[in-house]
């Protein structure tokens, strides 16, 4: 299993342990963060799940355009903004991405987002 994935599991069940924040620490914002600066600190990066097809990956999944949005904002769209609706989401959908990215790999990603994109009704 990926290690960024087994991290990102753990900090699912403890975010207080990753996070240190009182009340519900559960939020997508400290999550972003923690992956940008993990592949950013990650000598060589982490390949096995890249992160830079998940936001065609996610526009794909809930069949929206996703224009200059990103992946993680997408979410909390998807869930009205609140940031412990859209942790949770994040990691309900976490294991879907990573299943994609194994069998579809990003070819097959952006190929479905092409798909998806073109049924889609076109705004006027």
């Amino acid at each position: 299993m990926n290690k960024l994935v087994q991290i990102l599991e753990h900090m699912q069940k403890r975010p207080c342990m990753y996070f240190g924040r009182g009340g519900d620490q559960r939020s997508l914002d400290v999550v972003e963060a923690f992956i940008m600066g993990y592949r950013f600190g990650v000598e060589g990066g982490d390949k096995t799940l890249p992160f830079t097809h998940f936001t065609r990956w996610i526009a794909a999944h809930y069949r929206v355009l996703d224009g200059p949005k990103g992946g993680f904002t997408l979410i909390r769209e998807h869930v009205g903004g609140d940031e412990r609706l859209a942790f949770d989401e994040f990691f309900k959908l976490l294991p879907l991405y990573a299943r994609d990215m194994a069998e579809l790999g990003p070819d097959g990603i952006h190929a479905h987002y092409g798909q998806v994109m073109s049924q889609l009704p076109e705004e006027t």
